[in-house]
């Protein structure tokens, strides 16, 4: 771990090292060794905090111990030697009674080749364990049943993952993969409108359609549910759909909540792109505070693709908040810009 971290800090060296060749200005380059130290530092500590994590109980945190299946219960559970549904049904709960307690999943669990035993003339009965009647505490069921469906499902299988959809919301993965869209077309608008968690699969079913008369429900999904960045990208090219009023919508919502600050990041990259200047304001404003490096590269693409600025996030921070009066939205090229440029049709910087 330390090798690493020493590795980090080469690298960052011959970076300067090279920026200073190149470079006119001594100063220019001690200011960017400043920033990549501090920026090492910062990381050093969070390889420190992992390897220590890792030493007592991995990334869950030092408490929790990884806990894999429960060999001497499940060792006890014996397949029917005259397997009836309803036996086999014990069977397929027994398994997910015995899974209780299991925090570290894998597929090589033995709870999937216990399962796989049914085969697929009963997997009425593994969809059944999943459509309800759950044991309190046992969610984590569904690793293990998902996984032995998914692998049985065929193409015969049709009419069974339909009419299961709407209590089994996983199986609209089947549903894309075997391309029954249109057969499930009812269930999937109908609880595209439903609150709560929806997979996302099942977006992917309804997106793909195609078909304008949804667009209302996609709309409303991208408004009202969370990570919307994801669902953006899903509708955004749909043929002939318009979401300059749900953005605008999305964004006064998310704006008004100030708990979900990932999705908060998610609506600013969207909006800036409608020309939301108070979004724009919020990405440079809260970039350094962003962990996450999928995220910040994301917040960083959209704040070059949306101004006409070049250079640094810092650089284009301090032209945007010297000149936010003065600054418009460039519908053609989709860029903030001064107003006198944009009034002239110039583009440049």
């Amino acid at each position: 771990m330390m090798k690493r971290g020493l590795g980090l800090i080469l690298i960052g060296f011959l970076a300067v090292t090279s920026y200073a060749a190149a470079s006119d200005s001594k100063a220019d380059a001690v200011k960017l060794l400043r920033q990549i130290t501090n920026k090492l530092a910062s990381i050093e500590k969070r390889l420190q905090k992992l390897e220590k994590q890792s030493k007592t109980g991995g990334i869950s945190g030092p408490d929790i111990n990884r806990r894999g299946p429960d060999k001497d219960k499940l060792s006890k559970i014996k397949y029917p030697a005259n397997p009836t549904k309803e036996n086999i049904r014990k069977y397929v709960r027994d398994i997910v009674i015995a899974t209780k307690g299991q925090n570290y999943f894998s597929p090589e669990d033995m709870q999937i080749d216990m399962l796989l035993k049914v085969g697929h003339a009963n997997l009425d009965v593994l969809i059944d364990a999943m459509k309800g009647n759950r044991i309190p505490g046992l969610f984590a069921q569904e690793y293990h049943l998902q996984n032995v469906i998914k692998s049985m499902v065929k193409s015969s299988d049709k009419k069974l993952v339909i009419d299961s959809l709407a209590k089994c919301m996983f199986l609209a993965e089947i549903v894309v993969r075997f391309g029954w869209e249109k057969d499930a077309q009812k269930i999937l608008i109908e609880k595209l409108s439903s609150p709560g968690f929806l997979p996302d699969s099942w977006l992917t079913a309804v997106v793909d359609l195609k078909d304008p008369k949804t667009y209302p429900k996609l709309k409303e999904f991208f408004i009202t549910h969370g990570n919307r960045l994801n669902t953006y990208n899903k509708i955004k090219d749909l043929p002939g759909i318009k979401l300059d009023d749900a953005v605008k919508e999305a964004w006064n919502m998310v704006k008004a909540s100030p708990h979900n600050q990932w999705d908060k990041y998610g609506m600013s990259i969207i909006a800036v792109g409608y020309g939301n200047k108070e979004a724009l304001a919020f990405l440079f404003d809260n970039y350094d505070n962003q962990q996450y490096r999928f995220l910040r590269l994301k917040c960083w693409s959209a704040m070059r693709e949306h101004t006409d600025q070049e250079g640094s996030v810092d650089e284009i921070s301090k032209w945007f908040n010297k000149n936010k009066q003065n600054i418009v939205f460039d519908k053609k090229d989709k860029k903030f810009k001064l107003k006198s440029k944009v009034l002239s049709g110039q583009g440049g910087k």
